[in-house]
């Protein structure tokens, strides 16, 4: 009886240890899909931005090349305006690279989450089984 008993205590522990585990791994996974998805949105974010950004880089260029025809008239005022519209354009295109490379990292660090996410369901699915398993041995 006493063997019994201890054995019973024994798989009573566990079986506490293994729930405890699944609520870990529950957190966690709640946790990392948090992430994700604030990742996600910061991602949509960047792509509004880098949209954005391209859009305005296109209608400068479309800018600098009228005001390019029309410089013969005025070529003073309009070499100045062109430089300034092209130092406007170096700079937009330097944005646009650094949003590119921003999203390209937050892509990697989205794939990660995802893999880690991945990670955890299956863990949570072995621990899920295995408490059953407890459970039922118990019973």
């Amino acid at each position: 009886k006493s063997a019994l008993e201890s054995e019973k205590e024994e798989l009573s522990n566990k079986l506490e240890s293994l729930q405890s585990d699944v609520s870990e791994l529950e957190k966690k996974l709640t946790d990392k899909n948090e992430e994700f998805e604030n990742l996600t949105k910061e991602k949509e974010e960047l792509d509004n931005k880098l949209e954005f950004k391209t859009t305005e880089l296109d209608n400068l260029t479309k800018k600098n090349a009228e005001e390019e025809e029309i410089r013969t008239s005025s070529m003073g005022d309009l070499e100045k305006k062109l430089a300034d519209k092209m130092e406007e354009c170096d700079s937009l295109t330097k944005d646009k690279s650094a949003l590119e490379s921003e999203k390209e990292e937050l892509t990697n660090k989205l794939e990660s989450l995802q893999s880690d996410v991945s990670e955890l369901e299956k863990k949570l699915t072995d621990k899920n089984e295995e408490l059953e398993k407890e459970t039922d041995r118990q019973k």
